[in-house]
């Protein structure tokens, strides 16, 4: 049995292979956190320097949102693309802490013609060829992400360890724009609008302010957007930031992350697909407040592990739970919205996200600079309860 179905491969090509080869050279992941150590900025610094992307996408969220629903997602996301792999090039040109925060801004800046844009690009063009591919797509997607990422950690140690730190950025950047060819080759479903700036600019107040009505409105949306606002505060908390120190204080080599970054790969080839076969029609809420209790768990055990091996069993589980997640959590979000809101929501989700992890990233830096990283993620896994329980208040009988 073939992993593509023939008329799914001949629908959505260019965007499996933009996951998988657009994604192999993309590096910096695993190393990100360890160059910025290495130029001698504090985990606080780190914080807000990762703050500044969040930052910058909560500013023009929204608006690029609404312009990719009003003009065309396609060139929305090959524009933010282009954008990001050039900022990714400038990047090592300077070492000084106000440099990279202003290109950590554009780069957040120009993610935003990415996010809500590519999902809902894809997601309208398999409904509007009456294709039942919705949660398959996300699977799939994941998985070749993944597998990219066991092919860009390899990629990236050798790079690192003949060439030092600084390669990670220009292959990166080579990496964004050559996503853009894939995609260009891709069909949109959408009919663009003639229409004045003045009325362009009306258009998008209007639909942004609907988006909000209705994401207001619909209880279980309302009650999503505020578990992706903790899970931002979560992923601030548990992401490589936390990891990074505490692997190094084991003597972790700077080169190893690259491998460490392709084993999480591999482990999220696996996770989609395994999740895609277990998931029952209607059952997606029951396996998130499982998925998150195990994650409460998890990095609850963490706190109490002072060896690298046992370090490691919680590191991977954590990023196999992720990618197990991600499908269920991306059909079920899309499950309450209309066609013509779904970019514009998608942003104001990513808005949400944006805005706890602008506060909470520094908050992160903080606590890593005075109590240290598995404190950091302990406090993460306690954040579990919460998004379980406005899980729990879901009523999709009324949505």
């Amino acid at each position: 049995m073939s992993f593509f179905n023939k008329e799914e491969w001949k629908l959505l090509w260019p965007f499996y292979l933009e996951a998988f080869l657009g994604t192999a050279l993309l590096v910096f992941p695993p190393f990100m956190i360890i160059y910025f150590a290495s130029i001698s900025f504090s985990a606080t610094q780190i914080g807000i320097l990762l703050a500044a992307y969040p930052l910058a996408s909560l500013l023009f969220e929204i608006p690029t949102g609404a312009i990719a629903d009003l003009f065309g997602r396609k060139p929305s996301v090959m524009l933010g693309w282009i954008l990001e792999g050039i900022l990714f090039i400038l990047i090592p040109f300077s070492t000084n802490f106000y440099f990279i925060f202003i290109i950590m801004l554009l780069l957040g800046a120009s993610g935003t013609l990415v996010s809500g844009a590519y999902e809902a690009l894809v997601v309208d063009l398999i409904q509007s060829n009456k294709k039942n591919l919705v949660n398959s797509y996300f699977s799939k997607k994941r998985s070749l992400y993944n597998l990219a990422f066991i092919f860009s950690g390899i990629i990236g140690a050798f790079l690192v360890s003949i060439f030092g730190l600084k390669a990670i950025w220009p292959v990166s950047g080579i990496s964004m724009i050559l996503s853009v060819v894939f995609l260009y080759f891709g069909y949109e479903n959408f009919e663009r609008q003639e229409t004045s700036i003045k009325q362009s600019i009306k258009k998008i107040y209007q639909q942004t302010k609907i988006s909000l009505s209705f994401a207001y409105k619909k209880q279980a949306l309302y009650y999503l957007l505020i578990i992706g606002f903790i899970v931002g505060i979560v992923s601030s908390f548990e992401g490589l930031i936390s990891w990074t120190p505490i692997f190094k204080s084991l003597n972790f080599p700077d080169y190893a992350f690259g491998y460490l970054w392709s084993a999480t790969g591999i482990l999220g080839v696996i996770a989609p697909l395994i999740s895609t076969k277990l998931l029952k029609k209607g059952k997606e809420k029951h396996m998130l407040m499982c998925i998150s209790f195990l994650i409460l768990i998890i990095n609850t055990f963490v706190f109490f592990f002072n060896s690298l091996i046992l370090l490691l069993i919680p590191f991977f589980a954590i990023y196999f739970l992720i990618d197990f997640e991600n499908p269920v959590s991306r059909t079920y979000f899309h499950k309450f919205i209309p066609s013509n809101l779904r970019a514009t929501i998608g942003s104001v989700e990513s808005m949400f996200i944006s805005l706890a992890t602008i506060i909470f990233l520094p908050i992160a830096g903080i606590l890593i600079d005075n109590y240290g990283g598995k404190f950091t993620i302990f406090i993460s896994g306690l954040l579990m309860i919460p998004i379980i329980f406005f899980y729990s208040r879901i009523k999709e009988k009324n949505n």
